[in-house]
């Protein structure tokens, strides 16, 4: 783990303060000793730097992506690499298919702004220890889609449903864990989100 690359792509948007998230995980990360970390709000680092890290971090409300950052993307899970997911990276253009297959769905609407409990589906899962039912002050979204072959690690009701709140699977020979908390900084603030977003990249970095 201490060879790996990382690359946060956080980029603030007029509903979530993305770029403050991302200064905090780059804190959480650097406190746990994972040190080999890079902070961007830049866009431009998904054509031109992608291939040198091992794991990607994408808080980013992507809207549309390009046919070039798509690909990209696309292409470094499906040959062997990692990625995370934060909330607003199910906030995807219907038109790409190829990242939306990947992520395992795709943003449709949110419930209010309020506090629910998120309650833990695979409590025998490692990326969950030290975690047990909790209430967070958050947007619950909603996606098109159960994510196809995914183990569901927390899920929250809404819509008379139990709503995929973060979830790991495969693609090609890469992993994918998609986290659809963190709205805004009271969501980041909450130390449960805080112990996932580390349990998260210490557990994906290793398989």
């Amino acid at each position: 783990m201490s060879d790996s690359k990382i690359l946060i792509i956080a980029q603030s948007d007029k509903y979530h303060p993305l770029e403050i998230l991302g200064e905090m995980m780059h804190g959480w990360l650097k406190a746990e000793g994972i040190d080999n970390v890079t902070l961007t709000k830049d866009r431009a680092a998904i054509i031109n730097d992608l291939n040198q890290y091992n794991l990607l971090i994408f808080a980013v409300s992507p809207g549309k992506l390009s046919p070039e950052e798509e690909e990209a993307i696309v292409s470094f899970v499906e040959n062997g690499k990692k990625f995370i997911g934060i909330h607003a990276a199910t906030v995807i253009n219907p038109e790409n298919t190829k990242y939306i297959e990947m992520i395992g769905g795709r943003f449709i609407h949110h419930s209010p702004y309020h506090e629910f409990t998120v309650k833990v589906a695979d409590p025998g899962h490692t990326v969950l220890e030290g975690i047990s039912d909790f209430k967070i002050t958050d947007e619950l979204y909603v996606l098109d889609r159960a994510p196809a072959a995914a183990s569901i690690f927390l899920t929250a009701f809404w819509e008379d449903h139990a709503q995929p709140m973060m979830y790991l699977r495969a693609y090609g020979r890469g992993r994918v864990l998609y986290n659809a908390l963190g709205h805004n900084q009271d969501a980041y603030e909450n130390p449960n989100f805080k112990k996932l977003v580390i349990n998260s990249v210490k557990w994906i970095l290793k398989h």
